[in-house]
């Protein structure tokens, strides 16, 4: 992973995209995923989350989310987390 100073202010900005969005974007980058898999993708892909967010806050969104919008779906579990899919 990146330090923040290796990041451009325009990748370091917020996504101008809905979480359902972000979600089904990096779902379809990693196909399958827990939750600690899906937020390590978002901070990599979105070094806003990682670096910016301030608080933790938005991955109670992620989890949000993927529970209760039917484009996503669980698909087993892998240990005690749950895997997620694109429905």
């Amino acid at each position: 992973m990146k330090e923040e100073s290796e990041y451009t202010e325009e990748q370091l900005k917020r996504p101008a995209m809905t979480y359902v969005h972000l979600l089904d974007d990096i779902l379809r980058d990693i196909g399958t995923g827990d939750l600690q898999e899906i937020y390590e993708a978002l901070c990599k892909k979105w070094p806003y989350y990682r670096y910016r967010a301030g608080t933790s806050g938005w991955q109670s969104s992620v989890r949000h989310n993927l529970l209760q919008n039917d484009h996503f779906l669980r698909n087993g579990k892998n240990g005690k987390s749950s895997m997620w899919i694109i429905n």
